[in-house]
């Protein structure tokens, strides 16, 4: 390997810079990521390009070389072909599914590694009234070309469904189809009873965005309120969307109620799960996303969790088993859901008790950082390790 380059969404130099000066992870093993392309980089040039609030183009070490460009420009229609033109990689690790950049590295013919977090779908009968079905439509179209090209070593997904889709949506073939997952995270703190006294706290962590559902929980919040019960909610995360959002919430008259803490570390995260009694994850069916964190960190620690039925989420969970599910976008089933917790202290319990158990089931696949060795060390795949990673082997893959 003489010169590599990654591309992803988080900011990488702001990740680098905050470790160093002592401070925590935004997300679980956001530092165990950093170090290893730190370490790689001991080893050979690495380029880092990222989307940032600020351009910036610096040099971390004399091989470790990270740019950062806001949004706009990463999702420019020239970026990949001028930003590889600039940097003339050997390899590639594409984590995020950007067309543009596919495209260009196709036609460069770029050894690549997709690296994805998404569940991919076709629009539903009612999306294609819409432009956005349409658009759809074509965005898995380019993208299915893209990543079927020969350059394109291996694709790599997240979870058992968005894994799954990378197949049944964009065509790729089994044997160049990967599972992957970060190392498992440890339970921490013990199962939970329901509290006494009716009253009931509320959290959700994420970007702070109607897709992902917070305008709904707004409304179930504010439903549980007019019904005379004692609810409160925080909301950590943030997003173009969160003044609208907080402007919803105090048009609501939840000022008192919901509490934007703002992006916390995950250590905070983490310490909020334990503290409330209820994770909600609300996410809209039209929110690309595989199986977040947030679900596997509420798990860890005993605290019943609230799920929309998103397509990644309603085919891992049995409802009232391991979850409490309701119908997607809509806030007057999740009050429903949010109050029927609230009165059943046996259903509580049980899905504290099972929340282990449940979290356990969700590990499926290869360890991240595994395959992304094996990638840098083989990036066209001579030895032969993307078949036997790859779905087509049918193992039971469970990271640890």
């Amino acid at each position: 390997m003489q010169n590599l380059a990654i591309f992803q969404y988080g900011d990488f130099r702001e990740a680098c810079e905050r470790f160093d000066s002592g401070g925590d992870e935004n997300f679980r093993n956001q530092r165990r990521s950093v170090d290893f392309m730190r370490g790689l980089a001991e080893q050979f040039p690495v380029t880092v390009i990222s989307v940032s609030v600020e351009p910036y183009d610096s040099w971390l070490t004399p091989s470790l070389r990270t740019t950062g460009l806001p949004v706009e420009q990463f999702f420019s229609r020239r970026f990949g072909h001028d930003m590889l033109h600039r940097l003339t990689p050997d390899a590639v690790i594409a984590a995020l599914p950007h067309r543009g950049l596919l495209h260009a590295l196709a036609n460069r013919r770029i050894p690549t590694l997709a690296n994805f977090a998404d569940v991919f779908r076709w629009p539903t009968p009612r999306e294609l009234l819409h432009r956005s079905g349409l658009r759809r439509i074509r965005d898995n179209h380019a993208l299915r070309r893209s990543v079927n090209q020969s350059n394109v070593t291996a694709v790599c997904n997240r979870s058992l469904i968005a894994t799954r889709s990378l197949h049944e949506v964009l065509g790729v073939p089994m044997q160049r189809v990967i599972a992957c997952e970060h190392p498992a995270i440890v339970p921490f703190g013990t199962p939970k009873t329901l509290p006494q006294g009716g009253a009931l706290s509320l959290v959700y962590a994420g970007t702070l965005s109607r897709s992902k559902g917070v305008e709904d929980l707004l409304n179930a919040t504010a439903r549980l309120v007019k019904q005379g019960r004692v609810v409160t909610l925080r909301l950590a995360g943030d997003g173009p969307e969160a003044s609208m959002l907080q402007a919803h919430a105090t048009q609501l008259g939840l000022g008192t109620v919901a509490e934007f803490v703002g992006r916390v570390s995950n250590a905070r995260v983490r310490q909020l799960m334990a503290e409330a009694d209820v994770v909600v994850v609300p996410s809209r069916h039209d929110y690309d996303e595989g199986l977040p964190n947030v679900i596997s960190e509420g798990l860890a620690s005993h605290t019943p969790v609230i799920v929309s039925d998103h397509p990644a989420y309603a085919a891992r969970f049995v409802p009232d088993r391991d979850v409490v599910m309701f119908p997607a976008h809509d806030a007057d089933q999740l009050a429903d859901a949010m109050a029927r917790l609230a009165d059943s202290p046996a259903l509580y319990r049980a899905l504290s008790d099972r929340s282990a158990r449940t979290l356990d089931g969700l590990f499926f696949g290869t360890c991240i950082f595994t395959i992304l060795q094996s990638f840098v060390d083989d990036p066209r795949d001579r030895s032969g390790w993307v078949r036997r990673f790859s779905m087509a082997e049918g193992k039971d893959y469970h990271c640890r």
